[in-house]
């Protein structure tokens, strides 16, 4: 019995560990994804806009 609670003692840690490792993981890629859409939103924008920033000559 001892051995059993001294390896879940040892447990616990790397389970925290590694859930905010996951957390961290999915906040990134979900800030990286974001980043990239609001990229193609505004390049979609300025496309549509670019001939009203051309002075007629």
């Amino acid at each position: 019995m001892k051995n059993c609670f001294r390896s879940r003692r040892r447990i616990e840690p790397l389970r925290t560990v590694a859930l905010f490792g996951l957390m961290g993981c999915a906040v990134a890629f979900g800030l990286v994804e974001l980043f990239a859409l609001q990229r193609s939103r505004y390049q979609a924008w300025r496309g549509r806009h670019s001939h009203h920033s051309a002075l007629p000559r």
